[in-house]
């Protein structure tokens, strides 16, 4: 069905700088199903007597390997169920390297669901995207587009045709695998990562609370547009402040303004003047003499 994949002791040996047969010996004792550690205390004979930190390192490299190894017929068996496998598709999977050119490789091939692509594909656009993206000399692709304006298709105009042919590009450029890895590399040696502090709410809301306390502290509310007309009464055991207001002095003039005038709105509202009372002595005086004319008489 597809080549296997054989490991290559040599290529993981110069990495580690080691010889084939140590990188075989360790592996076989991994494939045994025994941990590092205890190949590296108990079976340093078969081991080539290397180190726990050299067998965790081939160990680590093999994992990798076998992982790779094991997507790699995975994606093979899915391409063949898929009728989509092609010699030549087989050969570049088997000889990618890395899992990101490897998934770069399946991208444009796994299943997934239909796309604006895709639509314009069952439409008859993808021979104008190609000759686009073939073209070794200019043309008018207006021209080229109004000839495949179908409203039968969805296409009731030039628009919607260009519209089309983008996607079926977009889609392309974004499948080429080493289009993305140069892209990749570019972002790697020129890309910079730019960092901007957010303003936290929650410390925003602290610092506007902290303010407050002080202004209480202080004895002066925060939103008080007069500090004459606060005044602030001091506990000085306790260092609690309790604020009390001032009459304006709007109020204090409007109760000192005496109600002058006839309005009878006016005058009802305010209250009469109470008459003082007539002194003592006075009023003794005014009754010995009323007494004194009626014996007169």
């Amino acid at each position: 069905m597809t080549e296997s994949v054989v490991f290559n002791c040599g290529f993981l040996a110069r990495e580690l700088k080691l010889t084939p047969e140590q990188v075989q010996k360790v592996i076989d004792l991994l494939e045994k199903g025994m941990p590092v550690p205890y190949i590296a205390h108990y079976q340093k004979d078969e081991a080539d007597d290397l180190s726990e930190e050299k067998i965790r390192a081939i160990a680590g490299k093999y994992a990798h390997i076998k992982a790779m190894f094991e997507r790699k017929q995975s994606i093979l068996r899915n391409l063949q169920n898929d009728q989509k496998l092609t010699p030549e598709l087989e050969r570049s999977i088997l000889d990618a390297r890395t899992e990101r050119r490897l998934e770069d490789i399946y991208l444009a091939y796994k299943p997934r669901k239909q796309t604006e692509a895709d639509f314009a594909r069952e439409k008859g656009l993808e021979p104008l995207a190609l000759s686009i993206l073939q073209a070794t000399e200019a043309f008018d692709i207006e021209k080229e587009a109004a000839l495949l304006v179908d409203p039968a298709k969805e296409l009731p105009d030039t628009e919607s045709v260009l519209k089309g042919v983008a996607a079926i590009l977009s889609e392309k450029f974004a499948w080429n695998v080493e289009l993305r890895q140069r892209i990749r590399e570019h972002i790697r040696r020129f890309g910079l990562f730019v960092s901007k502090k957010i303003e936290d709410p929650a410390a925003n809301s602290n610092t506007s609370k902290s303010a407050e306390e002080d202004q209480c502290k202080s004895g002066v509310p925060e939103n008080a547009e007069n500090p004459v007309n606060a005044a602030a009464e001091v506990n000085a055991e306790s260092g609690e402040s309790q604020i009390t207001e001032a009459p304006s002095a709007e109020n204090a003039d409007a109760e000192n303004t005496e109600v002058k005038g006839d309005d009878p709105a006016v005058s009802s509202t305010a209250e009469p003047e109470e008459k003082a009372a007539p002194e003592p002595e006075a009023a003794l005086d005014g009754a010995s003499d009323e007494k004194s004319e009626s014996v007169k008489s």
